[in-house]
Formats: structure tokens, C-alpha cells, sequence
């Protein structure tokens, strides 16, 4: 029987842009959590999580005033070889969390 943990997968503090994660070759991952925040901007900023086929998962629109969160929790699967994405139109924080399975 297999014993499986939780692992972080990606975490950033106050990033704008993309970041990208690859599931290692000999892996599956499974999404589980994302956690993020979204700092006040102009122009209504998104943080938005995509999935392996540029599919949209998860996405928040920040405020000029106020933080913004985005909780998300889900169960989706990615192969070896498979990415997902996460922008950000403005600084955001983020972790993505879940299972690396072999």
C-alpha cells in the first residue's frame, strides 16, 4: 500500500507574468489547492490558473483598493510531460499544492 503526501508544487511572493510547472517525466501530479492573493491595482488584475490545454481552472480580478483572494480546490490530473500556468496581470502571492504520484 502507498503512502502519499501533499507537496508544493509552486509558490511565489509578489510575482506579475507567468510561471510555468512541468510534471517530471515518471510522475503523475494531481492538483489539489491553490492559494493566492492578488496586491490592489488599477485596471482590474487577474491571477488565473490554466490548465495543460491553456484551459482556465481558477481565476480572481483583483481590485484597485483591496487585496483579492483566490482559493481553489480541486482534483485535476496531469501526466509527465503536462504544464499548468499561472498569471498574473499584477503582484500576487500564490502556492499551488497537491501530489506528485510515481
Amino acid at each position: 500500500m502507498a503512502t502519499i503526501y501533499s507537496t508544493q508544487l509552486l509558490a511565489r511572493h509578489a510575482v506579475s507574468g507567468a510561471v510555468v510547472y512541468l510534471v517530471p517525466d515518471g510522475y503523475t501530479a494531481i492538483l489539489r489547492d491553490l492559494d493566492g492573493w492578488i496586491y490592489p491595482a488599477a485596471g482590474g488584475p487577474l491571477l488565473t490558473l490554466l490548465g495543460p490545454l491553456g484551459n482556465v481552472l481558477a481565476q480572481a480580478e483583483g481590485s484597485a483598493i483591496t487585496g483579492t483572494p483566490l482559493v481553489w480546490r480541486g482534483r485535476q490530473v496531469l501526466n509527465p510531460g503536462d504544464t499548468f500556468t499561472i498569471t498574473a496581470d499584477a503582484a500576487s502571492d500564490f502556492q499551488v499544492s497537491g501530489y506528485l504520484l510515481s
